[in-house]
């Protein structure tokens, strides 16, 4: 569904659940945006030029991205952890005395 909206180059606001706005359409419909993504019922890409600048979600929606983000960066920092930890002990490493000798710390 969000593949369909996007191809398209312009939505009307009730036709679809995401909609796709110019700045104008946002400017002059702000009210009734914000009652309709607060309520769930809508996201919104604001366009400009013939280019997707922005969204507009719930604030239930932003705060779910950024707890999925977060652990989607908690997981790539443990899988470093993990690669480099297995890097040392393979004697492939180096370790934290040799590092600072080497920097001269």
């Amino acid at each position: 569904m969000i593949e369909q909206v996007i191809s398209k180059e312009s939505q009307t606001f009730d036709q679809n659940p995401i909609s796709r706005l110019n700045l104008k359409e946002v400017s002059e419909n702000l009210d009734k945006i914000i009652s309709a993504v607060k309520s769930g019922e809508k996201r919104i890409i604001i366009n400009q030029d013939q280019e997707d600048i922005a969204a507009i979600i719930s604030m239930d929606e932003f705060l779910l991205l950024e707890r999925v983000i977060q652990e989607l960066e908690d997981q790539i920092d443990l899988e470093a952890f993990q690669e480099a930890k297995s890097e040392y002990q393979q004697n492939e490493g180096v370790s934290w005395e040799d590092l600072k000798e080497e920097l001269g710390l």
